[in-house]
């Protein structure tokens, strides 16, 4: 799939000219560019006087259309060992209240999506919770459901369940999600925020995959931490927004 992918730019480049703004890109586009025209000469002489070719015609013009396919591929290897990933990372200690949250709920405490569910009053209206299939997990769902119903919030809990925690699951949940589930629930997705405190590191990881990809808000809930790296009750808890920003840039001195 890489490389194909890497062959569909390649082709790009050498016929559209795609980010001629590097001097190897521009390259690669006048290695197409003479292609091109090497090849419609060829096809009107052919068309033209198709039995005055000689052999060695073909085979010239054949050879010249290679050789700059060759060189602007070559041109486009030279490119590519040059991309940089510039990755930047924002986090804001202010959250706007969402009408929707995504939540990788386990087994065990939930005072942290309580918290979360707080700090989204009075908007919130929903919540997913994703939840792998494990029996401690139902004592988790029906102490979370309880402690809405004291709370006497409007807010509407629907689970999610995969089969593993995993990232690749827990990508495909959090897409579902967004994709159906939070429509179906007359919301737009930048109304509904993900959080990526709870659940195993995988299924965090398939979550912020997710999110980035799509451009979906993510949220996570720092807080003070015992030694097993459970959250302390009396540690100061705050929700931090997180905005992930990447670009590709290009090393101009691997192109002297």
């Amino acid at each position: 799939m890489k490389r194909h992918s890497d062959l569909s730019d390649f082709a790009e480049a050498l016929i559209k000219g795609s980010g001629t703004s590097s001097p190897l890109l521009l390259g690669v586009f006048l290695c197409g560019v003479l292609a091109v025209t090497l090849l419609g000469n060829w096809a009107y002489d052919l068309a033209l006087n198709p039995l005055q070719i000689a052999p060695l015609s073909h085979a010239l013009v054949w050879g010249g259309i290679l050789l700059c396919v060759g060189i602007g591929y070559w041109l486009w290897r030279r490119f590519l060992k040059g991309l940089e990933i510039d990755a930047r990372v924002t986090e804001q200690s202010t959250v706007e209240p969402h009408r929707g949250l995504v939540w990788l709920l386990s087994p065990g405490n939930i005072d942290p999506l309580l918290f979360a569910m707080r700090q989204h009053q009075p908007r919130l209206r929903h919540v997913w919770v994703i939840i792998t299939d494990e029996p401690a997990i139902q004592n988790t769902l029906s102490s979370l459901r309880e402690a809405v119903a004291r709370e006497d919030w409007s807010v509407a809990v629907e689970v999610v369940p995969i089969e593993a925690p995993d990232l690749a699951c827990t990508f495909r949940a959090v897409e579902a999600i967004y994709e159906r589930h939070v429509p179906d629930a007359g919301l737009a997705p930048g109304e509904v925020i993900a959080d990526i405190t709870g659940g195993l590191k995988p299924m965090t990881g398939g979550m912020t995959l997710a999110c980035y990809l799509h451009g979906w808000p993510l949220e996570y809930l720092a807080a003070a931490r015992d030694h097993r790296g459970e959250l302390r009750a009396d540690g100061e808890r705050i929700l931090i927004s997180v905005e992930i920003d990447t670009s590709l840039i290009h090393r101009a001195e691997d192109e002297g």
